[in-house]
């Protein structure tokens, strides 16, 4: 190889290293550990408050912290500019023990219940005594999953079967039934009594779907989906577990409040991941001013991470919200 070919592929290496370094960005669900150049001031936008936080939370040479959350030392005058955290949690009702590490959170979330289980009504009891409100996590066809649920919309159903099956969760939770939870507990108790005593269930303000790939990319299917909310003035999240989702194509078609998933937080049960998940989760909110979270009350592991970040969260300018501040603020702007 003469030198000149040899000269012009090291210049050629060089260039695009630097171009990987300047612009690397996100993937689906991966975030790159290098932000630095040009990639802290797309993300961070314009604010000035926003680079420096972004800036301060990567060490010199471009690498996020070990501890990817900090602590980081700031200005006593330093004042971070403050975002909306929307909290969901999935997967309640198979079990009540799975709120427990939950209840004792200090912020606002919302819980997301799969109907039909066999805790699923004591769940929506506990959580209206906390004032915890839900949404119905409607079960819906995976393309990988094979778990089969009761009520379980399917990417082949006719309309009207999708209609009934809504119809089915929404009727299920609106049954007041005896119920062993007691209104004297107070917030993080789930105790059961045996005698019972008959209480008027809560409405859910909206629906997300329980997995729900093979559904959620099929028009038809959707469009019954969200006409059907739209007649009930309920909320739609996206839970997006498949990024061909129509949801967002067609969402404008429909008068009711759609939201979409940014991250989820536990796909993976190790501390260190869900730490990152959280990490993206502020860098997200804090350019578009508010974030989509979504973890499972089945991982324990999630409460602790969010116990253990709350006020650092907090102090770069997190503010958790639930889904009825979207779902009221859009109704009263209805009228």
């Amino acid at each position: 190889m003469n030198t000149r070919i040899r000269i012009l592929l090291i210049s050629l290496v060089i260039v695009c290293t630097t171009l990987v370094l300047l612009w690397g960005g996100e993937a689906t669900n991966n975030f790159s550990s290098k932000i630095i150049g040009k990639t802290v001031s797309s993300i961070a936008g314009n604010s000035t408050n926003a680079k420096k936080a972004f800036k301060d939370s990567v060490s010199e040479n471009g690498e996020m912290s070990s501890t990817v959350l900090g602590p980081y030392t700031f200005s006593q005058d330093y004042v971070f500019p403050s975002f909306t955290i929307y909290l969901i949690l999935d997967d309640a009702g198979e079990q009540l023990a799975h709120l427990e590490p939950f209840l004792t959170l200090p912020f606002s979330y919302t819980v997301a219940v799969i109907p039909f289980l066999p805790a699923s009504k004591d769940t929506v009891q506990v959580l209206a005594q906390n004032n915890i409100p839900y949404i119905i996590h409607m079960p819906m066809e995976s393309s990988i999953a094979t778990t089969h649920y009761q009520a379980q919309i399917m990417s082949d159903d006719t309309p009207t079967v999708i209609t009934d099956k809504l119809r089915s969760a929404i009727d299920f939770f609106s049954q007041s039934v005896p119920t062993g939870i007691s209104h004297d507990q107070p917030r993080a108790s789930y105790v059961a009594f045996s005698s019972g005593f008959s209480l008027p269930f809560p409405q859910a303000i909206g629906f997300n779907n329980h997995t729900g790939s093979a559904v959620s990319k099929r028009i038809e299917a959707m469009s019954v989906v969200l006409r059907f909310l739209q007649s009930r003035k309920l909320l739609y999240l996206d839970s997006k577990t498949t990024p061909d989702t129509v949801v967002p194509r067609i969402a404008s078609d429909y008068d009711i409040p759609i939201v979409v998933r940014d991250v989820f937080l536990d796909n993976s049960t190790k501390i260190a991941d869900i730490e990152f998940q959280l990490e993206r989760a502020l860098i997200i909110g804090l350019k578009h001013g508010s974030v989509r979270v979504i973890g499972h009350v089945t991982k324990p592991e999630t409460a602790q991470v969010l116990a253990k970040w709350h006020k650092e969260i907090l102090k770069r300018g997190g503010r958790f919200e639930t889904l009825k501040r979207v779902y009221s603020d859009f109704y009263a702007n209805m009228q």
